[in-house]
Formats: C-alpha cells, sequence, structure tokens
C-alpha cells in the first residue's frame, strides 16, 4: 500500500476508536441514570400528603390522650367544632386549624405509639371475632 493509503486507514482506524469510545462512555453513562431510576423507584420519597396511607399516632395535649390516627383524633372530638359530622373525612384538618397548638404527632417508634397502635388492633379484632373466651388452644 501507499502512504497516502495507509496514512487514511489508520485515521479511520483512529475515528472508530474515538467513537467506539464515546460509545462506552454513553454506556456507562446510561448505565447509572437507569441503577438511579431503580433506586428511585425503590424508594420513592413520600408525597405531599404522605404518599400512601398511613397511621400516625396523635397526642392530644389537653387531654394527654393518645390517639391511634388522625380519623380517630376526628371521631372523638368532633363536637368541639360547630357543625361537626363524625363522617367529616376532613374533620382532622378542621381541628388543627382551630386548635393548632393541641395535638402533636408521635413517631412511628414511640413506645406510646406501639401500645396505641396494639390496644386498637386487640379492640378491632374483639369487635369482630368476640371478646376471649377465656380457653386455651391445645395442639392434637
Amino acid at each position: 500500500m501507499t502512504e497516502v493509503a495507509e496514512k487514511t486507514v489508520e485515521e479511520r482506524i483512529g475515528a472508530l476508536e474515538e467513537a467506539v469510545g464515546a460509545i462506552l462512555d454513553l454506556v456507562e453513562t446510561l448505565t447509572k441514570q437507569v441503577a438511579n431510576v431503580e433506586k428511585t423507584a425503590v424508594t420513592k420519597p413520600k408525597g405531599l400528603f404522605g404518599g400512601k396511607r398511613t397511621k400516625t399516632a396523635i397526642l392530644d395535649t389537653k387531654t394527654n390522650t393518645i390517639h391511634a390516627s388522625k380519623s380517630a383524633v376526628g371521631k372523638a372530638l368532633y363536637t368541639e367544632i360547630e357543625n361537626g359530622d363524625p363522617g367529616d373525612r376532613f374533620i382532622w384538618y378542621k381541628l388543627m386549624a382551630k386548635f393548632p397548638e393541641r395535638f402533636t404527632e408521635l413517631a412511628d417508634d414511640d413506645p406510646k405509639a406501639i401500645a396505641c397502635w396494639e390496644v386498637t388492633v386487640r379492640s378491632a379484632c374483639s369487635m369482630v371475632c368476640g371478646p376471649p373466651r377465656g380457653r386455651a388452644i391445645t395442639s392434637a
């Protein structure tokens, strides 16, 4: 081959090597983006209103009573709102507007909140299944 042909082949090889390098960089970047999307999809941050239905224990600082949820507060204290309705799904927000300093949200790992939820679950089970009968279950 002639020198001109050899330079052209070398130039083409160099251009191909650069293109392959750029493609590899692009693949690496896309792989990182996909990993970030997967991570975000798994650990989706809560939205403005929690992102999902959650139960938050509430401490009523006036009566020192712990309620199992915001809904439970609304059902217990709807009479403190003028024209309060126990079926009003937004009664919690009306209570917060009227008494902004009265209620405190308890952390999920707070022992008082856990105890309140356990009592709520036990009372719900007794409403459905009836009170415990006092007989032990024995295995055959």
